[in-house]
């Protein structure tokens, strides 16, 4: 009994819920906290939780863990919920690189505050505030000075910036010694990963971040495509088969060459296989003299009942 008067389970006052997140993205001066709000994901154009720090320089993405039959012991209390959020900081580049695409169909270059409108996502003015955004010249033209720019979207510059992140990440990857290989083995028969290995698995996880369009055009750009996709996309029709598979699904799909209503009704047709090995030696065989297996199990004539 003296436990339940220490512990709760079900009063939601004193529910409670677990962040993993860097103090850095949550400290601030004067009593101003961190905002959380709902951003449109750059990958599946729908809406994810964020996280602003207290100066609005830091946005990270809030990722939410969750398992059955888990919970929490905080202080004296349990929290029945054992699910727990992770906040990852995120280059703000890649949150605006979408609006951006958008804003370059027309071909002007724009202020930053014009591309970054959403009425579905309101809140993604507080982008304009993140530090990172000052590497915006590197995926975009600009026209104008600091105090009044405009930009407009470069593929082939965003191109180039995406390798050098996949690079980067790639090279971080093999200096952890990250295992990127598919499946989980045992560590004894794990095999050191290449460089295209290690090139593919950051590209992956850049591509996380990018419409599923352009990711494929950042996958064609490093060479890093899964091959396998590729031959199945060009395999996909008729056309695109091999002359020896094309001619066999021909003769397949055609009609019969024989016409078989011609055949009357008497004439028995005999359909001829290829024999087996075994059936070609025994066709070899002298058989003169030999009793068939069924003749050891017919009734013999004349025999007495």
């Amino acid at each position: 009994m003296a436990c339940k008067n220490h512990i709760n389970t079900q009063d939601e006052s004193t529910r409670q819920k677990v962040f993993v997140v860097n103090e850095k993205a949550v400290s601030g001066k004067d009593g101003i906290e961190a905002r959380v709000v709902k951003l449109r994901h750059p990958k599946t154009d729908q809406g994810a939780v964020y996280l602003f720090s207290p100066d609005g320089k830091i946005v990270s993405e809030v990722l939410q863990f969750k398992e059955p039959y888990r919970s929490w012991f905080i202080g004296d209390s349990v929290q029945s919920d054992g699910s727990f959020s992770l906040c990852t900081p995120v280059d703000p580049i890649f949150l605006i690189l979408p609006y951006l695409i958008k804003s370059s169909q027309n071909g002007k270059f724009q202020l930053l505050d014009q591309v970054l409108m959403d009425d579905e996502f309101p809140q993604c003015c507080h982008l304009l505030n993140c530090s990172g955004i000052s590497g915006l010249d590197m995926i975009t033209d600009t026209k104008g000075d600091a105090d009044l720019k405009a930009y407009r979207f470069n593929q082939d510059k965003c191109l180039e910036f995406l390798r050098q992140k996949v690079e980067l990440t790639a090279s971080h990857l093999k200096k952890t010694s990250v295992n990127v290989s598919a499946g989980s083995q045992a560590a004894v028969f794990v095999k050191t990963a290449t460089e295209g290995e290690y090139k593919k698995y950051a590209c992956d996880l850049i591509a996380a971040y990018l419409s599923v369009e352009f990711a494929k055009k950042l996958h064609s750009y490093l060479g890093t495509e899964d091959k396998t996709d590729v031959k199945k996309e060009i395999l996909s029709s008729p056309e695109d088969q091999p002359p020896t598979k094309r001619i066999k699904m021909e003769k397949q799909c055609s009609e019969p060459t024989e016409d078989y209503s011609k055949t009357s009704g008497n004439t028995k047709t005999l359909s001829v296989g290829k024999m087996s090995r075994g059936q070609k030696v025994l066709s070899k065989v002298d058989k003169s003299g030999m009793k068939s297996l069924s003749s050891f199990f017919s009734p013999k004539v004349g025999a007495k009942k």
